[in-house]
């Protein structure tokens, strides 16, 4: 059975930057790596399908944050083991690794529902044709929801650890969603407190906006400092 999901159609402008060969994604390691992955697998006749991706690639696509060397973190069923051999064969050749096409977002890659049942209802915007394939990606202001989560998630399993590493880099991430949805601020606590389960995290947020300070955002013990001063400083 298919999966459930929510595909919204892009706006004319929208289109048009999509469409437009000079569009800066299609100039990535990565997209080059997905032509050739399709381009085998339409040799190889397999059926058309298509990636609801996530994460990295998403950004990418969106031209948020342009990066050469991303996984693939699409939500959905394995593929057979034949497609996943050529996936590693074309990663390694790319220098994108093995397993740079995955569905590790949900553990024992489950469908949209299972991920829906922390994030909430998702929208997907198609984003491109190829032969075989065809790409689909979350919505910016979910994309920003499952940074939210993701970090959330991290912070909550640092509890205790003052060595245990926050993830930073969602950090940047948020900030940059941030400035392509419009939103403040006040915007982020107001649309997500209801997903957080620790709403403290909203205050290392608003640090690293004022400061674009991730040293001291990398571990648990700094990060309590910043909470205590309500996202103003460390000390």
């Amino acid at each position: 059975m298919e999966d459930k999901i929510i595909i919204m159609n892009v706006s004319e402008d929208r289109f048009n930057q999509l469409s437009n060969e000079n569009v800066l994604y299609k100039e990535k390691i990565v997209y080059q790596a997905l032509e050739e992955l399709d381009e085998r697998l339409y040799q190889l006749k397999v059926h058309p399908f298509t990636l609801n991706v996530v994460g990295g690639f998403a950004l990418t696509v969106e031209q948020i944050r342009l990066s050469d060397f991303t996984d693939i973190d699409y939500v959905g069923k394995d593929f057979p083991e034949s497609i996943k051999e050529i996936i590693d064969e074309i990663g390694i050749k790319y220098k994108l690794g093995r397993g740079w096409i995955n569905n590790d977002v949900i553990m024992g890659g489950g469908d949209i529902s299972d991920l829906e049942v922390s994030t909430g209802t998702l929208i997907f915007n198609h984003a491109f044709d190829l032969r075989v394939i065809t790409v689909n990606t979350l919505d910016r202001e979910d994309i920003l929801k499952m940074k939210l989560i993701a970090l959330d998630t991290s912070y909550a399993g640092s509890e205790g650890l003052s060595s245990q590493e926050i993830r930073i880099k969602d950090f940047i991430d948020i900030d940059l969603l941030m400035k392509a949805c419009g939103f403040t601020y006040n915007d982020v606590v107001e649309e997500y407190f209801d997903y957080i389960l620790s709403p403290e995290i909203f205050f290392l947020i608003r640090y690293y906006l004022k400061t674009k300070d991730l040293i001291h955002l990398s571990t648990f013990e700094y990060c309590q400092k910043i909470i205590a001063n309500k996202g103003n400083g460390y000390y």
